[in-house]
């Protein structure tokens, strides 16, 4: 397993290290452990010579980006990319544009397919401590102490990464208030999939604050087996929009977005606070229904939709 913290610095290292950055690809048969304050992971990570025991976990305690074109790939091994691990409420997470995060097992890749045995997927922040510091341990019942997992948010990405908007958590390049077809993939092949994000930031540029912001043409696929949730809050003072999650930004219909699984449940839960005009809770609305927002859960699976502040513009999903 590698441990790596700062570059050029000696590794492994056990005092955790600001500006983290990972240039080059890493091929290892095992784990992957990279400690850092804002992580940049700019090249490929693969650990699926080490199967189920090809775990990789980013933890900064600021900002995790995932570069444009590269991939994180286990054969069954978890991913966790965990964000503001200091519990300061600054620490968010981008994935940018045609990245893939893909946990499948071997034969699912061979055959295209997503069905069991995957590893897990974490896009979250704060502290594990079950949800309690957070609050979600209110809003899921799946959460646990001391399981390596956080259980909070990715929260309030450094203006220095995102100067146009307040949020938590970019599935897309953040390129502005304009739609693009991301081309992203976070595909678990039976493994949970879990996103977090929060903003607490007020309006800038005249963008309402979204605590999980998620472009036009995002897969996420959790296979047969695999639970899919989504958290998105935004709580502001005194500003004119907020949002806790819009699930397909911009809605400029360029690509459709999915929301997949089959046996598991799919559940999205949006919180929006504070605004003076509109609190929305959940955005999911599109224009076109050849790019329309797709919720399923083929099988025994179910799909909720929850508000905890906010209204719910699902349109046309």
């Amino acid at each position: 397993a590698i441990k790596w913290k700062k570059v050029p610095e000696t590794w492994p290292r056990r005092d955790p290290v600001s500006g983290t950055g990972v240039p080059d690809a890493i091929t290892v048969s095992g784990g992957v452990s990279i400690y850092g304050g804002d992580i940049a992971l700019n090249d490929d990570i693969d650990t699926q010579d080490g199967a189920a025991d090809g775990d990789i976990l980013l933890k900064a305690s600021g900002d995790i980006t995932l570069a444009a074109t590269k991939s994180i790939t286990t054969d069954g091994g978890d991913v966790t990319l965990w964000s503001d691990s200091d519990n300061n409420a600054s620490g968010g997470i981008i994935i940018n544009n045609n990245a893939v995060i893909d946990t499948r097992i071997a034969t699912d890749k061979t055959n295209n397919a997503h069905t069991s045995g995957g590893g897990n997927i974490i896009l979250a922040g704060g502290l594990d401590d079950g949800g309690v510091a957070a609050g979600t341990n209110d809003l899921f019942s799946n959460l646990v102490s001391g399981d390596g997992i956080p259980d909070g948010y990715a929260i309030n990405i450094d203006t220095s990464n995102v100067n146009w908007i307040s949020s938590g958590l970019f599935l897309g390049t953040p390129t502005g208030s304009s739609g693009q077809n991301t081309n992203i993939s976070l595909l678990s092949g039976g493994g949970d999939i879990r996103i977090n994000g929060k903003t607490t930031g007020g309006n800038i540029g005249g963008n309402g604050s979204t605590g999980v912001i998620i472009y036009e043409g995002v897969t996420i696929n959790a296979g047969e087996t695999g639970n899919l949730d989504i958290i998105g809050v935004t709580n502001i003072n005194s500003q004119s929009y907020a949002s806790g999650i819009d699930l397909s930004a911009w809605r400029n219909n360029l690509a459709p977005t999915s929301f997949l699984t089959k046996d598991g449940d799919i559940k999205v839960i949006g919180i929006a606070t504070g605004a003076t005009r509109d609190n929305q809770a959940i955005d999911a609305k599109n224009f076109d229904d050849d790019t329309r927002t797709t919720f399923a859960a083929t099988g025994s699976g179910s799909i909720t939709l929850e508000s905890h502040g906010g209204d719910v513009n699902i349109g046309s999903t």
